[in-house]
């Protein structure tokens, strides 16, 4: 290959990688930056978390039941909080959660009247509400909570979106700022190219080819430097 040929090589290379080296750096630095303190919260209000025995139904008694609606044994079951109330999640290997009104024992439904009951416990009455929806995929704001979630869009200043779990109620907060910082995050670690059905063989298959294109990068360089003698062909001696 020529010395000109070289030349090309690295530098369209060096375009390429110095772009994606000013993104990198820059979503890393996004990274250290604080989360705002509204981001996680877990199913309904915070508060004291009462004893079992303030409330009629035990955990054996709500994983019997849960099991019974889900026709499998439960995985585990947790006792959480769900706005004024106590309930059982009961989870399962192979079903969606089932959740247990600990008081009475009935099933709790996670309609859209109650997901926005449980954002507004936190937002409060004042905020206006611009539009509700699913969400089923995993996406950059909203990479790792339960899904399906509703999806609340809220009009205040910070841009306000609840995320509620529409099988455990669990809800998660994010604000323009914070959906910024996370898209930045995500990326910088390229974690979104495994999303979903997505295998993560796919994302680390799109680091081995930039870790080569970054290698040929450097070798064309290295071969920059050489003195261009070295590069051109010699002359054959006759006879």
């Amino acid at each position: 290959m020529s010395y000109r040929a070289w030349f090309q090589v690295h530098r369209w290379i060096s375009v390429g990688l110095g772009l994606l080296l000013v993104f990198w750096l820059a979503s890393g630095m996004v990274m250290v930056l604080p989360m705002p303190g509204l981001f996680y919260r877990g199913p309904g209000t915070s508060g004291v978390i009462p004893p079992f025995d303030d409330y009629a139904m035990a955990p054996a008694t709500a994983a019997t039941r849960a099991g019974g609606m889900a026709g499998e044994l439960p995985a585990g079951i947790t006792w959480e909080r769900l706005r004024d109330g106590m309930v059982y999640v009961v989870r399962f290997a192979g079903h969606p959660p089932v959740v247990l009104d600990a008081a009475t024992g009935a099933r709790v439904h996670l309609t859209p009247d109650l997901a926005e009951a449980i954002a507004r416990d936190v937002l409060g009455s004042e905020v206006p509400l611009r539009g509700m929806d699913t969400v089923a995929r995993q996406h950059t704001a909203y990479a790792y909570g339960e899904r399906p979630a509703w999806r609340l869009r809220f009009g205040d200043g910070a841009g306000t979106v609840a995320y509620v779990s529409q099988t455990t109620g669990a809800v998660q907060f994010t604000t323009r700022n914070s959906r910024f910082k996370t898209w930045a995050a995500e990326w910088h670690l390229a974690r979104p190219l495994a999303y979903d059905q997505r295998s993560e063989t796919i994302r680390h298959v799109a680091v081995w080819i930039t870790s080569l294109i970054t290698l040929a990068g450097l070798v064309a360089g290295i071969v920059l430097v050489l003195p261009r003698s070295w590069l051109r062909p010699r002359p054959r001696r006759s006879g």
